[in-house]
């Protein structure tokens, strides 16, 4: 008999201080952040470089779940100029957890919201609410946003 690991629907968003302020959830494999139009998370300043930073998915099968790591650069290619830091420290990878603190070149902030790792579920509903009130640039999955907020 296969034994069934329990899955449930997981959210991840990134957070991006930028103007306007971009709410991105997060659902695919791979993302590259960086100033080049062709990156998949665009940020136009000159102290992000070209592919500054790449987010890629990891697996963990024996829950079922999944989470996001930040590579510096691109994964397997040269690290950007001007760095990638979580919570105040340089890193080359780091896989985030719920509300760490990214900066991107040493001006770009992001905070990394994931509702797999929450224990007070109210607490990400209220947070999540008061991001999406304002008038943010969005990139949110109409389904996802409902879908997180029941």
């Amino acid at each position: 008999m296969i034994k069934q690991t329990h899955h449930f629907k997981q959210h991840h968003y990134l957070v991006i201080n930028t103007e306007p302020k971009q709410i991105i959830t997060l659902m695919n494999w791979s993302y590259t952040i960086g100033r080049d139009s062709s990156s998949d998370i665009v940020i136009a300043n000159d102290m992000i470089s070209r592919i500054h930073a790449t987010l890629e998915r990891v697996s963990d099968l024996s829950k079922g779940t999944y989470q996001y790591k930040i590579i510096d650069g691109k994964s397997g290619g040269n690290a950007s100029f001007n760095g990638v830091f979580v919570n105040g420290n340089r890193v080359q990878e780091h896989t985030l957890a719920h509300e760490e603190r990214i900066v991107l070149g040493g001006v770009i902030e992001a905070i990394f919201y994931s509702s797999s790792q929450l224990i007070n579920k109210e607490k990400f509903t209220s947070t999540f609410n008061q991001l999406t009130q304002n008038n943010y640039a969005s990139y949110l999955d109409e389904s996802e946003a409902t879908s997180i907020m029941l």
